[in-house]
């Protein structure tokens, strides 16, 4: 579905008759204040962000909400991602649930780089029933992303998910957990 215009108000709305029909996930696409060039468009969008949190309490629904990374995140270098590269609004971060931050894999990342990131996931060993790491193999001829969970109050936070993304089809697979150099990008 799409809105006419851009209205919390009247997202709500759709979200309420589409619920109503049986309709469980809703999606924003990149959020932004209403009220873009009011001073006080940061704190709109705090309140206007609240609000939809509570719609999805009320109907018990799933709303996902992208913002925009802030443009200077390349230019602070950062490899894991946080609050800080958050364009607007990072006291957004206080009202949701899960804040999950993506990435493209850089190539210095892949394996025999510089960078190389850990991609593993987690195996269970059957006679001992001790849980292990097991390293996945990552393809120079693939495309990667980084999911990063700076928030999460369904479970652990700080943790890194590696997706392959098939972009012909638009698909995300998940492969693994990754940790990733702290150090910067560049």
């Amino acid at each position: 579905m799409e809105a006419s215009n851009y209205s919390v108000k009247e997202f709500e709305m759709l979200v309420r008759k589409y619920s109503y029909q049986g309709f469980e996930h809703f999606w924003i696409d990149t959020m932004k204040s209403e009220d873009a060039g009011n001073s006080n468009a940061t704190g709109k969008l705090v309140q206007q962000s609240k609000r939809l949190h509570e719609c999805a309490r009320q109907l018990n629904v799933h709303i996902l909400v992208s913002f925009q990374l802030a443009s200077r995140w390349r230019e602070i270098k950062k490899r894991e991602l946080d609050e800080s590269c958050l364009s607007q609004a990072r006291q957004v971060i206080e009202v949701v649930d899960v804040c999950m931050m993506a990435r493209e894999m850089y190539r210095d990342e892949y394996p025999n780089e510089k960078k190389e990131a850990n991609v593993h996931t987690y195996k269970q060993d059957p006679t001992t029933k001790k849980w292990y790491e097991e390293r996945v193999e990552i393809h120079h001829d693939r495309e990667y992303r980084f999911v990063f969970l700076p928030k999460n109050r369904r479970g652990k936070k700080g943790v890194c998910v590696c997706l392959e993304f098939f972009g012909e089809l638009g698909i995300f697979k998940e492969i693994g957990y990754a940790r990733v150099s702290g150090d910067s990008a560049y």
